[in-house]
This record gives structure tokens, C-alpha cells and sequence, in this order.
């Protein structure tokens, strides 16, 4: 008998020891980050700072993270995962400190940097897709993140209740103890060594580059990459600003912007159950176009809802990290034996490098006119999520997971 979605919640206890693990440090990683990271481009301002500013800063995280990925991913296939992970988890550990101790807004450029070294990203992604059954492999992404926005329910809400003490930089440090145990946490996680296969015979950069080239060749993971990127580029425009939006256009306060925050993170939650159960038992395609489906509406409601809309389009807006999650299991299901780290680093270099002319353009829009901002992204997520739903002509659509199998099911679209 088929599980009704309310009880996949019982799904994170049932993970294996490694992903429990895993949201374990998602979930002390995100109590760090959420702590400040809504009032991180107010903070940008407060150092000096305009939205070009915000913008250049968050777009450099993305290339940084882009530069990093392109390596990390021939890494992950051919090294040990765990030790990935932690350098890549170590590095980015003292971010905070450096955000603490800047006095303008150029100081925060290191920060930025290591905080968005991600060369073990795409072995953190293989070793879960590695980990989980096949038959729950949308739960197993969508679970371990939403370990990620668990932290950030709460987090948000403590730092509402500290910032008038300790002021954001107070937040700052807590943040560096939560992503040590974070990155401690990680030390627990059972050893992966990369599997090996056919591929691997031809040599390190043979493997890899075939691994490239035949998801490049894939005419369903094309249409996938096209949408990924479309989705980056407008998420990536509106996120920073959406705090200032929430300041500037509807006087929130401080605290009550990290609030705020909160319902996007209970949002994440209660989304990534409803949409990884669709994913393993129905569509994951569909799943994911859904997910797009809820930012385009929760950026509608920001625009237009008035304050008590924003605060439903904040929990809508969950759907935007979720997005990410089954982007992943998609990726996961299709990746062959021995190659998965290249695919999911194609996957982030993709993300990453659309998302990074994002925020830049954002602020010029929000400088000149938030709304047109707003709507821009939206479009541009609409067609994201035509490009996962419809299928096209003479091409092949992914229906139903095939439980129990290595690959998903496919069948000729009409």
C-alpha cells in the first residue's frame, strides 16, 4: 500500500546512519546561517554599501562556487568523499568571524570567498545519491535539506530575540560555533570511496570527460540544464533582495524580517515532504515543476499581497530551495555508475554560473524598480518550469520512478 504524504515525515528517521548524519549537519550548518543571513544584505548596507554592492557580493559567491565545483566534480569521482567534504565543510567554517570583523563592505569580500568554496560540493552530492535506495532517492535529497531548513524554523527566530543584545556581529560568532559542530558532525560520516566502473579504465580524465559529454549528448537532461539555468537566473536576481524589499516596501523591522525568514524555512519543510513523495511515487519532473510553480506564485504575492500576502509568499518561497533538492535527485536518478560527480558538478557549474550575473543584474532592477525586478524573475522560473513539465515533441518524458530499479522510467511522449 502506497504511503500517504503526511507519513513521509517518518522518512528522516528511517534514513540510513550516514544521511541521518548528514541532516544532522545540514540542520547545525543552517542554524548558523540563519541566524544572520536574512539581514545579511541589510548589513551590506549598514558597511556602506548599495544593492550594486549586494548584488556584486552575491554574485561573487556564485562564481566562486562555480570555479570550485569544475574541480570538486573529476574529485569526487575519483577520491575519497568524506575527506572532500570536510576540507571543503573546514574552509568555509570561520566565514562568519570574517563578516564579524569587517568595517566595510570591501572587508567582506573574504568572507564571501571561503564561504563559497564548494570543491567537495559535488562529492556531498554524490555520496548521498551513492547512500540512498534508488526507490527513495527524491526523499533522501529533499529529506537531508530540509534538515538544512529545520535549523532555519528556529534559527531565525532566536536571532529575532538576540539581535537588540548582541547586535548582528553577536550573531555573527554564535554562527561560527554552529558551523563548527556542523563541520564535527561530519567527522561521524562513514568513509566513500568513489565506485568504480567500465569508464574508468580509459584513466582519470577520460572518465570524467565522457561523463560530461554524454549528459551534454542527453536530450532529456538538455532540456533539464536549460531549465536549470532559467530557474538560477531568476532566483538568483530576487533572493538578495527580498529583505530589502520586505524594509524598504513594507517597514518591517529587523527582527521581524528574520521572522519572516522563518516561514520561509517552515515553508521548506512542509514542501519538500508534500513534493519529494510525488517525486519517488509519481513524477519527479512534475515535482520539480511544482516547485517552481511556488516561487512564481510566492513572488506574485510579494509584489502584490500587501504585507499580509508577503508573509504567505515567504512560506511559498520555501519552494525555491526544494526546487534545488529534487533538481538534484533528477540528476542523481540518471547518473551512470563511477560519473555521478561530474554530473552533479555540471549541474552546480550550470546553477552557479547563471546564478552569478544574477544578483548584479538584480540590483540594477531594484535601484531602479523593484516590481520589474520581481516580475523578470518570475518569468523567467515560469520557463524553467514549462521546460521540466512539457515534454518535447518525438522526445522522451520521465513518468514514474521505477521502484526498485537504477533508473527511472521512461516512455515516448505524444
Amino acid at each position: 500500500m502506497r504511503r500517504r504524504p503526511i507519513f513521509a515525515l517518518r522518512e528522516a528517521i528511517e534514513l540510513s546512519r550516514d544521511l541521518r548524519l548528514i541532516l544532522l549537519s545540514n540542520f547545525l550548518w543552517s542554524s548558523g546561517s540563519m541566524l544572520y543571513y536574512f539581514l545579511w544584505p541589510i548589513y551590506v548596507r549598514d558597511l556602506g554599501g548599495t544593492a550594486r554592492e549586494i548584488g556584486l557580493l552575491t554574485s561573487l559567491m556564485f562564481l566562486t562556487s562555480a570555479l570550485t565545483l569544475i574541480p570538486g566534480g573529476w574529485f569526487a569521482d575519483r577520491l575519497e568523499r568524506k575527506r572532500l567534504l570536510l576540507v571543503t565543510w573546514v574552509v568555509a567554517t570561520p566565514a562568519p568571524v570574517v563578516y564579524a570583523l569587517a568595517r566595510s563592505w570591501v572587508g567582506l569580500i573574504p568572507g564571501v570567498v571561503i564561504y563559497s568554496f564548494f570543491l567537495g560540493w559535488p562529492a556531498f552530492e554524490a555520496y548521498i545519491a551513492h547512500a540512498a535506495p534508488s526507490e527513495r532517492l527524491s526523499r533522501a535529497f529533499a529529506l537531508t535539506s530540509a534538515g538544512f531548513s529545520l535549523g532555519a524554523v528556529l534559527s531565525p527566530l532566536a536571532g529575532a530575540a538576540l539581535l537588540p543584545s548582541l547586535g548582528i556581529r553577536g550573531l555573527f560568532l554564535i554562527s561560527f560555533g554552529l558551523f563548527a559542530a556542523s563541520t564535527a558532525t561530519l567527522f561521524l560520516i562513514s568513509p566513500q570511496p568513489p565506485p568504480r566502473s567500465r569508464s574508468s579504465e580509459r584513466g582519470p580524465a577520460g572518465s570524467y570527460l565522457q561523463g560530461l559529454l554524454s549528459a551534454l549528448r542527453d536530450r532529456r537532461l538538455g532540456r533539464w540544464w536549460a531549465a536549470f539555468a532559467l530557474a538560477a537566473l531568476g532566483a538568483s536576481a530576487a533572493r538578495p533582495f527580498i529583505p530589502a524589499f520586505l524594509e524598504d516596501g513594507y517597514r518591517f523591522s529587523r527582527p521581524a524580517i528574520l521572522m519572516a525568514s522563518a516561514l520561509l524555512a517552515l515553508g521548506e519543510v512542509v514542501i519538500a515532504v508534500g513534493l519529494g513523495w510525488v517525486g519517488d511515487r509519481w513524477w519527479r519532473s512534475g515535482a520539480l515543476g511544482l516547485s517552481f510553480l511556488c516561487v512564481v506564485l510566492g513572488l506574485g504575492l510579494l509584489l502584490f499581497g500587501g504585507a499580509p500576502g508577503a508573509l504567505l509568499a515567504m512560506f511559498l518561497l520555501g519552494g525555491d530551495r526544494v526546487s534545488i533538492s529534487l533538481s538534484r535527485a533528477l540528476i542523481g536518478s540518471y547518473a551512470p555508475v563511477g560519473t555521478s560527480g561530474a554530473l552533479f558538478a555540471l549541474y552546480w557549474v550550470i546553477v552557479d554560473g547563471a546564478g552569478a550575473g544574477g544578483p548584479y543584474l538584480g540590483g540594477m532592477l531594484y535601484d531602479s524598480s523593484p516590481p520589474r525586478l520581481f516580475l523578470g524573475a518570475s518569468g523567467l522560473v515560469l520557463a524553467a518550469l514549462a521546460l521540466v513539465v512539457l515534454p518535447p515533441r518525438g522526445g522522451r518524458e520521465l513518468v514514474r520512478p521505477s521502484v526498485g530499479a537504477s533508473r527511472p522510467e521512461v516512455k515516448e511522449a505524444r
